[in-house]
């Protein structure tokens, strides 16, 4: 994961903390394209991690 996706998932962990939502963070639950799946996972969320650059 690049800086920005890593800086964008903080933001929003800490915004729903804020909120004073609970949240569980699980290696079982989002998936990136280049993760390599673990055996017997039900993933719910296929991350499609578009990669962009300024400028483009």
């Amino acid at each position: 994961m690049n800086l920005a996706g890593l800086v964008k998932c903080m933001v929003i962990l800490f915004g729903a903390t804020e909120l004073k939502l609970h949240h569980v963070i699980s290696n079982k639950i989002l998936i990136y394209p280049w993760y390599v799946p673990e055996p017997d996972v039900n993933y719910r969320v296929f991350h499609y991690g578009l990669e962009f650059s300024v400028g483009n």
